[in-house]
């Protein structure tokens, strides 16, 4: 059975910043705020940031069985500022998950402040064991929370 869990944080960053970050530059700054977790980030199919496009999360040692993660982008609105991430191999579904998929929504909250709504999509596969919604969630916090470090050490 599918099931959704959803989160909101605020990040000190303007919206056009935080939206090119992870919507068009994912695949150069995830290594980058997340050096001790993404190792390195390649484009197996489109460009990176366009609906369809497939890049490849290669993880340090000991983060997932098989080493990587593929995620594909199922969902991009521009003037919405929303994107969406489906992991299609490997990573979570080493870990029980049968469907597994990530929906960022920002918007501005004033000139430097930015509302990031994230929502999680997911199957367990049967006899896999439940994870709490607030386990699942902790790791996009932190990421949004290692976008606006980084995004604000760049605009210093």
């Amino acid at each position: 059975m599918a099931k959704e869990a959803n989160a909101q944080t605020k990040v000190k960053v303007e919206v056009e910043s935080i939206w090119k970050a992870v919507a068009k530059d994912l695949r150069f700054i995830a290594p980058k705020i997340l050096p001790s977790k993404v190792k390195s980030v390649e484009v197996l199919e489109g460009d990176g940031f366009s609906v369809g496009s497939i890049m490849r999360f290669n993880f340090v040692p000991d983060i997932s069985p098989r080493g990587y993660q593929n995620e594909k982008v199922v969902e991009l609105d521009e003037e919405r500022h929303r994107v969406g991430l489906q992991v299609v191999e490997a990573g979570r579904f080493d870990i029980g998950f049968k469907a597994f998929k990530i929906t960022y929504q920002f918007t501005a909250q004033g000139e430097k402040e930015t509302l990031v709504d994230i929502n999680l999509a997911y199957e367990m596969n049967e006899g896999a064991t439940e994870i709490p919604a607030e386990d699942l969630l902790k790791s996009p916090l932190t990421v949004m929370q290692c976008f606006e470090d980084f995004l604000t050490a760049q605009n210093k």
